[in-house]
């Protein structure tokens, strides 16, 4: 089971978006036919997050989607309670297992 994790942050950066302690839980997308489990982190506009893939391999591309998704569910939240509209941007990611890394830009 590899587990990624992605590194991204959510803009506007003028408004620090913090979420008090780790979302974490399990989710399945049924079109891609994959459970995963997860973990997100915000903390001053800066996303972690760690996905750990069960039951097929996506490419890289579903597996980003996913994680800004993620990220997205709290930052809407956020965002509807404030008034404030928020973008996620991921910027790398790397795989635990195998140290293979990607960026964005």
């Amino acid at each position: 089971m590899p587990t990624w994790t992605f590194f991204g942050r959510v803009l506007a950066e003028r408004v620090p978006v913090t979420w008090q302690g780790p979302l974490e839980g399990s989710a399945t997308n049924p079109m891609l036919g994959m459970d995963h489990d997860y973990r997100v982190v915000i903390y001053a506009s800066q996303a972690v997050v760690d996905l750990k893939v069960a039951t097929a391999k996506p490419d890289l591309a579903s597996l980003r989607n996913i994680a800004v998704d993620h990220i997205r569910s709290i930052t809407d939240l956020v965002g509807y309670r404030n008034g404030c509209c928020f973008e996620v941007e991921i910027v790398s990611a790397i795989c635990q297992e195998t140290k293979d890394w990607t960026s964005t830009y």
